[in-house]
């Protein structure tokens, strides 16, 4: 006799079982074995078996029925979808997000009547995303924002050393290679004008950079090749590990680590799929790989939302970053949010 089995409810591969699953009955309308009846007529086993045959006809004929889906969700819609209303919202909170944003942006407390008219504007636009937008990168507009970008690197990366102490430095190479020229010590002299030449690129990178002269690649890469950074983070290994923490946000592994040492002092070696054999050729490694970007992306996040980018906020702002290479859209995106506004 064919037996008929009954398909499971849900595929069986959605079944997690959490303690080892008992063993089903290979046979469902097979039923046990009877205690013998001694001769009792085997009619009633006969007629069980029918009913549950035809019980599992009837589930199984009821499953496979169509259902019809007559309601449709709107949500889904794209046209007629309204905007989200900001009515609730109210003037201190609205104060509160300008306010912020002229510290997140230009590094500056600004004064009551600016707020005022911050939130002017952004209350004629009804609080929009567009009008948000707007906002800000008219307050990125200004060189406020890159010399606020110098700093907030600065204590990133090199403990927060001032601009005027660079200079100083700067000053002081000069009369020493002066010196060295005077005493005939001409290799010396050449290789101070050398370090002389990485301050002052440090020193000048906000600019450099307002003026698109140098990317953001180029930029983070002077604050990573100087010897304030050197004398920070002495020897070639701590070099590199201070590197990917820095621009990776991570350790680097021991493979990395080895290479990245050897290239440091020198070594021709591979390091992150491409080669190099200087301190220079590793900067421009690490600061020119996808992960860069990556690490960009993580140092923004926590920066301004205090909290590390979901998988596709981390993904979208990496490629974003890398195909335009401006820190401003990205930081736009995550300033313009509801979560960062606090509406």
């Amino acid at each position: 006799m064919d037996v008929l089995v009954l398909p499971f409810p849900q595929a069986p591969s959605q079944l997690i079982f959490h303690t080892p699953p008992k063993k089903l009955n290979p046979h469902p309308f097979r039923l046990p074995p009877q205690i013998p009846t001694f001769g009792a007529p085997k009619t009633p086993l006969l007629m069980n078996r029918f009913i549950l045959l035809l019980l599992g006809l009837a589930l199984f004929s009821q499953g496979c029925k169509k259902t019809e889906i007559h309601e449709v969700n709107e949500v889904y819609l794209m046209e007629g979808n309204q905007p989200p209303d900001y009515s609730g919202v109210t003037s201190l909170q609205v104060q509160n997000y300008v306010g912020r944003l002229y510290i997140d942006i230009r590094g500056e407390q600004p004064s009551f009547e600016v707020i005022e008219q911050g939130v002017a504007t952004l209350q004629a636009g009804g609080l929009s995303i567009e009008a948000r937008e707007e906002f800000i990168l008219n307050l990125m507009d200004d060189e406020e924002y890159y010399l606020n970008l110098w700093n907030y690197t600065a204590v990133q990366l090199i403990n927060g050393v001032p601009r005027s102490e660079i200079l100083e430095q700067i000053a002081q190479y000069a009369i020493v290679i002066d010196l060295y020229y005077q005493n005939g010590e001409t290799l010396l002299a050449q290789y101070l004008e050398f370090e002389s030449e990485k301050m002052l690129n440090l020193a000048q990178a906000d600019s450099m950079l307002a003026e698109g002269l140098i990317s953001l690649n180029e930029f983070y890469g002077r604050f990573c090749y100087n010897a304030i950074y050197d004398e920070i983070n002495m020897g070639s290994e701590n070099m590199v590990i201070a590197c990917f923490e820095n621009l990776f946000q991570r350790y680097p592994t021991l493979s990395e680590l080895q290479s990245g040492v050897e290239m440091v002092d020198g070594l021709s070696t591979v390091l992150l799929q491409q080669s190099g054999s200087s301190k220079g050729d590793f900067v421009h490694i690490v600061t020119h790989t996808p992960e860069f970007y990556s690490g960009r992306v993580k140092e923004q996040y926590q920066r301004l939302l205090q909290r590390s980018p979901n998988a596709l906020e981390q993904q979208q702002g990496s490629a974003l970053l890398s195909q335009s290479g401006d820190l401003k859209q990205l930081q736009t995106t995550v300033l313009k949010t509801d979560e960062y506004a606090g509406f």
